[in-house]
């Protein structure tokens, strides 16, 4: 089954048109990274599978059920109960984490599963611990965000977006806010998600070495639209020249 299907997506920010006609197609289980420069359209692309951004043509679906549709500029309606039921399967992790400030660790995991998925009290604090205990952080769990490192912080927002137990894991640019030294202890956690759980994770990188290791498809994306779409392997030894010019740049 489709996890996530894109179908002539464009999107339009003003003039600029920051997605273009992009068609893609995610298998549930797969671990798919996106690379590509700064402004290619990566991050927006992710947010328009969140609804963070509402698109301006196409059709957007997650487990074959449409979560936007645009025909001709017109918008289709989604059915509320359709449209909550598909978005229960998405889990989205930001790259400024995105923790309540005022709220311990524990709080800030809890929040949803009592508040969405109405989990008693004592249900969501028993997950709560084994999610901390998963990403090493049971130690931390009555610490606010403000006490914590940028690695922490990540770790603890993985932890929030696993606590709703998401069937899609998405992931944009996880490390970039963080210090060099903090971004071995995120990756770890993100490898271990991708080698275990067996959830669809779609992940938006810069770190091109681990989304090589991690994926079992690479996207290289670039001015909005996707141009190359295939194994880290055949990424590697790319014969389009744009691709080529990227990864050498950067390694």
């Amino acid at each position: 089954m489709n996890a996530i299907n894109l179908i002539n997506v464009n999107k339009n920010f003003g003039k600029l048109r920051v997605l273009k006609c992009i068609n893609l197609n995610i298998e549930s289980g797969e671990i798919v990274s996106i690379i590509g420069p700064s402004g290619s359209g990566k991050s927006t692309l992710l947010r328009t599978i969140m609804k963070l951004e509402e698109i301006d043509e196409g059709i957007i679906k997650i487990k074959e059920e449409a979560i936007a549709n645009v025909e001709e500029g017109i918008k289709v309606k989604i059915p509320k109960a359709v449209l909550s039921s598909s978005l229960k399967n998405l889990g989205m992790v930001f790259q400024n984490f995105n923790l309540f400030p005022h709220k311990t660790v524990m709080e800030n995991i809890m929040e949803a599963p009592v508040m969405v998925k109405k989990m008693s009290k004592e249900e969501s604090i028993g997950k709560a611990e084994e999610l901390l205990d998963m990403v090493g952080l049971l130690d931390k769990k009555n610490s606010y965000p403000s006490e914590l490192s940028g690695g922490q912080k990540q770790r603890v927002a993985i932890a929030r977006a696993l606590a709703m137990k998401p069937d899609i894991l998405l992931f944009d640019k996880p490390t970039s806010a963080l210090d060099p030294e903090l971004v071995r202890e995120v990756l770890q956690v993100i490898r271990k998600l991708a080698k275990e759980s067996g959830k669809t994770m779609v992940i938006v990188t810069h770190e091109i070495a681990f989304a090589m290791d991690i994926s079992s498809r690479v996207i290289f994306m670039d001015n909005g639209e996707i141009v190359e779409d295939s194994t880290p392997e055949k990424i590697k030894n790319t014969t389009n020249e744009r691709v080529k010019a990227f990864l050498q740049n950067i390694t």
